[in-house]
């Protein structure tokens, strides 16, 4: 496209050797990169739009703040409110920085509260779709497929429904998107910065650290990176460092948490519950509906370090495609999105919104110029979809394990295996580093 460039810069190894070229972030015209980000939040806004509206007053299936978590939310405001002291008047299972996302909206009216906390997740949305438009307008040239990675996340948004506004994991998901931008950019100190802030939020965007730091091009830039993480990791949490005990909470009490209902372990005993199987049942705990049987508590445990096994061997394949990442940083998207979902999917908690996480991933993976990238981006995006149908119209059909709610859930956690396999398999296929037609031609 006229007036588009693309920043090549060549390294030398010790021995002066030329190494592969570094392929900068895309220039473009100012008014380009404005564009795509005004067209990724036009996406939001018709979308909220048509979600509000399809789901108003209990809507077609389920009405907007079904089976929602506001309410404990509220509950936490409240208490702040009324003087009470975070992780030491009341116990509190979630990091710092999520406490101000529940007390920002206004708290003194109950029915109202809803309302605002959405908006809030709304605006959130909005901000993560933005950073992935001006992420996609740094990976490829033109406007295609920065527009259509605009489009694409509006659709995942689309695809979760609800759910993406009464939790407040799509915070989350704004930070994988900022973390992203960063890493389009190469700015890897900021991108580790960003995952600090997502660890203060949730933990889990912890996971993503090795990658930065393996994208990082020398040792000086990934010791920034880890620096940058630490720093706003750690600063959240040091107004309460006197309240160890109750911060060491958000470790125990996830660890205690049993056999969630929805999760891929789960499943087996899912499938038996809802064929009558004897000795199979549910429960309610740690806020969640929970299942029981033989060897449940086994699985549950063993499946925290099966989950580390795949996570570490998703690392292995990065590890060894760490040249093309760090020339082509228009596939770490799909580097990112197979560690989420190989954690997810051995994950003994697999609440719904977790998978909201992957919102701005699936949004740049699935309009990549793999086929087995976009083809791991369209199983997640099916994956979304079917945990829609599920949750919450059909879910405490599905905690009585009648067969057709368990079918969906079954459905869907098939389907979220096959997106984990297709990402990593993905990553495994992509070249040790990146073509030389295409460093030679800036072709993105």
């Amino acid at each position: 496209m006229a007036g588009t460039t693309v920043t090549r810069r060549r390294r030398t190894g010790a021995a002066g050797a030329a190494e592969p070229a570094l392929l900068g972030p895309v220039s473009r015209p100012g008014g380009e990169t404005t564009l795509i980000v005004a067209a990724a939040v036009a996406f939001q806004i018709l979308v909220w739009a048509f979600l509000i509206w399809l789901l108003r007053a209990g809507g077609p299936w389920y009405g907007f703040f079904d089976v929602s978590d506001i309410t404990v939310y509220f509950e936490y405001a409240q208490k702040v409110a009324g003087g009470m002291r975070v992780y030491k008047d009341f116990s509190f299972e979630y990091p710092p920085l999520a406490l101000p996302l529940f007390t920002l909206p206004p708290h003194a009216d109950a029915a109202a509260y809803p309302n605002w906390f959405a908006a809030e997740m709304i605006m959130l949305s909005s901000a993560a779709a933005a950073l992935t438009g001006a992420t996609a307008a740094a990976l490829w040239h033109g406007l295609g497929r920065p527009l259509a990675a605009s489009g694409a996340y509006a659709a995942a948004v689309l695809a979760a429904g609800a759910i993406t506004a009464n939790r407040y994991d799509v915070a989350v998901a704004l930070t994988l998107a900022a973390c992203l931008f960063f890493l389009a950019r190469r700015h890897t100190t900021a991108a580790g910065a960003a995952l600090g802030i997502g660890v203060a939020l949730k933990l889990t965007p912890g996971m993503l650290l090795p990658l930065v730091l393996i994208v990082a091009e020398t040792r000086r830039r990934a010791l920034f990176a880890l620096a940058g993480f630490l720093v706003f990791t750690i600063v959240p949490f040091l107004p309460f460092l006197g309240r160890i005990d109750g911060l060491t909470n958000i470790i125990t009490y996830h660890a205690q948490r049993p056999l969630q209902i929805e999760s891929v372990p789960g499943t087996p005993y899912l499938i038996a519950g809802a064929m009558g199987a004897w000795g199979i049942g549910t429960g309610t705990s740690f806020g969640s509906q929970s299942l029981a049987g033989p060897g449940s508590e086994l699985v549950a445990r063993l499946s925290v370090w099966v989950g580390l096994l795949l996570v570490a061997g998703v690392y292995v394949l990065i590890w060894r495609r760490r040249t093309l990442l760090r020339a082509a940083p228009e596939f770490i998207p799909l580097a990112a999105l197979a560690c989420v979902l190989a954690f997810t999917v051995c994950n003994k908690v697999l609440s719904p919104q977790f998978l909201c996480w992957t919102l701005p991933l699936v949004a740049l993976v699935v309009v990549g110029r793999a086929g087995w990238q976009r083809a791991a981006g369209i199983l997640t995006l099916v994956a979304i979809a079917l945990t829609q149908v599920e949750f919450p119209d059909l879910y405490w059909r599905m905690v009585d394990l009648e067969s057709g709610p368990v079918a969906v859930v079954v459905a869907r956690n098939l389907v979220l295996v096959a997106a984990a396999i297709t990402a990593a398999f993905a990553v495994w296929k992509l070249p040790d580093s990146a073509p030389r037609a295409s460093l030679a031609t800036g072709e993105r």
